[in-house]
């Protein structure tokens, strides 16, 4: 194709907060005191107590395939275990080879972390949320 429009890729896991209401109710959350690394990479702090938090983006490796991720919000921690897959995709002459990935399985502990929903496995440059992080309410 000539001149073709290369869009960047994307290797960000895309994580959408919320938290139940007074009535049970799902709703979008803001996380005040957030701090997220990665264990066993060097340097890997993602956010450094971040305010005003309502969605969190992951960097992937294109060379790991399993990546635990801490999640700290004041006094609680949590650890999410992704386990995935990066996959090389020809795009063109022009744009080359990109990675896409396919997330196979999430595992979270239950601190301040209720439950996580694995909406969209695929990460792309589409830019899709790709998990639902609900946290307990205070």
């Amino acid at each position: 194709m000539k001149n073709e429009i290369c869009k960047p890729a994307n290797n960000l896991l895309i994580s959408k907060l919320y938290t139940l209401d007074n009535t049970s109710e799902l709703v979008e959350a803001s996380i005040d005191s957030l701090t997220i690394y990665y264990v066993g990479y060097a340097d890997s702090l993602v956010y450094d107590n971040q305010k005003s938090v309502g969605e969190i983006n992951l960097p992937l490796s294109d060379t790991a395939t399993f990546l635990q991720v801490v999640v700290k919000m004041n006094e609680f921690t949590d650890t999410i275990s992704i386990d995935y897959k990066a996959i090389e995709v020809f795009r063109s002459v022009e744009c080359g080879v990109i990675n896409r990935y396919t997330i196979n399985n999430i595992e979270h502990t239950k601190n301040k972390l209720w439950e996580l929903y694995l909406y969209n496995n695929q990460v792309d440059e589409s830019k899709e949320a790709n998990i639902f992080l609900v946290f307990r309410p205070h």
